[in-house]
Protein backbone atom coordinates (compact mmCIF):
# COMPACT_ATOMS: atom_id res chain seq x y z
CA UNK A 1 0.00 0.00 0.00
CA UNK A 2 1.15 3.53 -0.76
CA UNK A 3 0.49 6.77 1.04
CA UNK A 4 -1.78 7.90 -1.79
CA UNK A 5 -4.00 4.82 -1.20
CA UNK A 6 -5.05 6.01 2.27
CA UNK A 7 -8.67 7.21 2.27
CA UNK A 8 -9.92 10.01 4.49
CA UNK A 9 -11.25 8.47 7.68
CA UNK A 10 -9.22 5.28 7.40
CA UNK A 11 -7.95 3.79 10.64
CA UNK A 12 -4.22 3.10 10.88
CA UNK A 13 -2.09 1.34 13.45
CA UNK A 14 1.49 2.40 14.05
CA UNK A 15 4.31 0.02 14.91
CA UNK A 16 4.20 1.24 18.54
CA UNK A 17 0.53 0.17 18.80
CA UNK A 18 -0.99 3.67 18.65
CA UNK A 19 -3.99 4.02 16.35
CA UNK A 20 -5.06 7.00 14.33
CA UNK A 21 -7.48 8.34 11.76
CA UNK A 22 -6.44 9.98 8.49
CA UNK A 23 -7.97 13.41 7.99
CA UNK A 24 -6.69 15.12 4.84
CA UNK A 25 -2.91 15.29 5.29
CA UNK A 26 -2.73 14.42 8.98
CA UNK A 27 -3.02 11.34 11.14
CA UNK A 28 -5.00 12.14 14.25
CA UNK A 29 -3.50 9.77 16.82
CA UNK A 30 -5.94 8.59 19.48
CA UNK A 31 -4.43 7.33 22.73
CA UNK A 32 -7.12 5.72 24.80
CA UNK A 33 -5.09 5.19 27.99
CA UNK A 34 -3.26 8.49 28.24
CA UNK A 35 -3.83 12.03 29.53
CA UNK A 36 -2.76 13.29 26.10
CA UNK A 37 -5.69 11.70 24.24
CA UNK A 38 -4.94 13.28 20.87
CA UNK A 39 -1.78 14.11 18.96
CA UNK A 40 -1.08 14.22 15.24
CA UNK A 41 1.48 13.38 12.58
CA UNK A 42 1.76 14.92 9.11
CA UNK A 43 1.47 12.46 6.23
CA UNK A 44 3.89 14.62 4.23
CA UNK A 45 6.58 13.42 6.67
CA UNK A 46 6.03 9.77 5.62
CA UNK A 47 7.71 7.88 2.80
CA UNK A 48 5.39 6.58 0.07
CA UNK A 49 5.62 3.06 1.57
CA UNK A 50 4.09 4.39 4.86
CA UNK A 51 7.36 4.26 6.79
CA UNK A 52 8.72 7.14 8.81
CA UNK A 53 11.90 8.47 7.17
CA UNK A 54 14.04 8.44 10.32
CA UNK A 55 15.27 4.94 11.17
CA UNK A 56 15.35 5.61 14.93
CA UNK A 57 11.64 6.59 14.79
CA UNK A 58 10.42 3.35 13.19
CA UNK A 59 7.82 3.13 15.95
CA UNK A 60 5.76 5.58 13.85
CA UNK A 61 5.73 3.35 10.74
CA UNK A 62 2.18 2.53 9.63
CA UNK A 63 1.82 -1.25 9.86
CA UNK A 64 -1.96 -1.75 9.47
CA UNK A 65 -4.73 0.07 7.63
CA UNK A 66 -8.51 -0.28 7.62
CA UNK A 67 -9.40 1.55 4.42
CA UNK A 68 -12.98 0.25 4.31
CA UNK A 69 -14.57 3.36 5.85
CA UNK A 70 -17.14 6.04 5.27
CA UNK A 71 -16.08 9.34 6.75
CA UNK A 72 -17.63 12.78 6.31
CA UNK A 73 -15.78 15.93 7.27
CA UNK A 74 -15.63 19.61 6.36
CA UNK A 75 -11.93 20.41 6.53
CA UNK A 76 -8.91 19.45 8.58
CA UNK A 77 -8.92 22.51 10.83
CA UNK A 78 -12.62 22.21 11.66
CA UNK A 79 -12.42 18.46 12.13
CA UNK A 80 -9.34 18.58 14.37
CA UNK A 81 -10.91 21.28 16.54
CA UNK A 82 -14.28 19.54 16.72
CA UNK A 83 -12.76 16.20 17.60
CA UNK A 84 -10.06 17.58 19.87
CA UNK A 85 -12.07 20.09 21.83
CA UNK A 86 -15.73 19.17 21.65
CA UNK A 87 -15.89 15.42 21.47
CA UNK A 88 -13.96 12.42 22.70
CA UNK A 89 -16.13 9.99 20.74
CA UNK A 90 -13.53 9.17 18.09
CA UNK A 91 -13.22 5.43 17.64
CA UNK A 92 -10.23 3.65 16.17
CA UNK A 93 -11.70 0.22 16.80
CA UNK A 94 -11.84 -2.01 13.76
CA UNK A 95 -12.80 -5.63 13.26
CA UNK A 96 -10.64 -6.11 10.22
CA UNK A 97 -7.58 -4.66 8.56
CA UNK A 98 -7.68 -4.20 4.80
CA UNK A 99 -3.84 -4.07 4.67
CA UNK A 100 -1.05 -5.27 6.95
CA UNK A 101 2.66 -4.71 6.45
CA UNK A 102 4.41 -7.95 5.61
CA UNK A 103 8.01 -7.82 6.69
CA UNK A 104 10.64 -9.85 8.38
CA UNK A 105 10.09 -10.01 12.10
CA UNK A 106 13.82 -9.91 12.82
CA UNK A 107 16.40 -7.57 11.36
CA UNK A 108 19.40 -9.21 9.67
CA UNK A 109 21.53 -8.47 12.75
CA UNK A 110 18.96 -9.93 15.15
CA UNK A 111 18.58 -13.04 12.98
CA UNK A 112 22.37 -13.58 12.81
CA UNK A 113 22.67 -13.19 16.58
CA UNK A 114 19.84 -15.62 17.38
CA UNK A 115 21.08 -18.16 14.83
CA UNK A 116 24.47 -18.20 16.54
CA UNK A 117 22.92 -18.50 20.01
CA UNK A 118 20.53 -21.33 19.14
CA UNK A 119 22.79 -23.37 16.84
CA UNK A 120 23.83 -25.95 19.50
CA UNK A 121 20.28 -26.31 20.90
CA UNK A 122 18.16 -25.78 17.79
CA UNK A 123 16.47 -29.20 17.95
CA UNK A 124 15.40 -28.64 21.59
CA UNK A 125 13.54 -25.33 21.07
CA UNK A 126 9.75 -25.16 21.48
CA UNK A 127 9.37 -21.42 20.85
CA UNK A 128 10.96 -17.99 21.30
CA UNK A 129 9.13 -15.14 23.02
CA UNK A 130 9.78 -11.46 23.85
CA UNK A 131 8.98 -10.62 27.47
CA UNK A 132 8.70 -7.32 29.32
CA UNK A 133 9.85 -6.43 32.81
CA UNK A 134 7.63 -3.40 33.41
CA UNK A 135 9.21 -2.29 36.70
CA UNK A 136 12.67 -2.27 35.11
CA UNK A 137 11.47 -0.83 31.78
CA UNK A 138 13.37 -3.64 30.11
CA UNK A 139 12.57 -6.45 27.72
CA UNK A 140 14.31 -9.72 26.95
CA UNK A 141 14.15 -12.72 24.67
CA UNK A 142 13.30 -16.09 26.23
CA UNK A 143 14.05 -19.33 24.42
CA UNK A 144 11.71 -22.03 25.66
CA UNK A 145 13.30 -25.48 25.45
CA UNK A 146 11.81 -28.97 25.77
CA UNK A 147 13.20 -28.98 29.30
CA UNK A 148 13.73 -25.55 30.78
CA UNK A 149 14.39 -22.19 29.20
CA UNK A 150 17.06 -19.56 28.75
CA UNK A 151 16.79 -15.78 28.71
CA UNK A 152 19.08 -13.49 26.79
CA UNK A 153 20.40 -10.13 27.99
CA UNK A 154 17.85 -7.46 29.03
CA UNK A 155 17.48 -4.43 26.75
CA UNK A 156 15.62 -1.12 26.95
CA UNK A 157 11.95 -1.33 25.97
CA UNK A 158 11.31 -1.06 22.21
CA UNK A 159 14.98 -0.70 21.27
CA UNK A 160 15.63 -4.21 19.93
CA UNK A 161 13.52 -6.98 18.42
CA UNK A 162 10.96 -4.24 17.71
CA UNK A 163 8.88 -6.30 15.26
CA UNK A 164 8.33 -9.11 17.76
CA UNK A 165 5.05 -8.84 19.64
CA UNK A 166 5.21 -9.12 23.41
CA UNK A 167 4.33 -12.54 24.85
CA UNK A 168 3.74 -14.08 21.41
CA UNK A 169 5.26 -17.55 21.03
CA UNK A 170 7.22 -17.63 17.75
CA UNK A 171 8.38 -20.75 15.98
CA UNK A 172 11.85 -20.87 14.45
CA UNK A 173 10.19 -20.82 11.02
CA UNK A 174 8.23 -17.62 11.79
CA UNK A 175 11.47 -15.90 12.78
CA UNK A 176 13.38 -17.20 9.76
CA UNK A 177 15.73 -19.26 11.94
CA UNK A 178 15.21 -22.74 10.42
Amino acid sequence: MKKSDLKNGCVVELRNGDKGIKIDNILLIVRENSKDIFSWLKLNDYNNNLTFPFKDLGEYDIVKVDNDVTFNYFNTEYCAKAIGYYSCRVSTKTDKWTWERKENILTDKEREYLKAVIEPIKDKINFIVKLEYIALQKQCIRIQLNEGCMELYPFDTNTQFINMELNKEYTLKELGLE
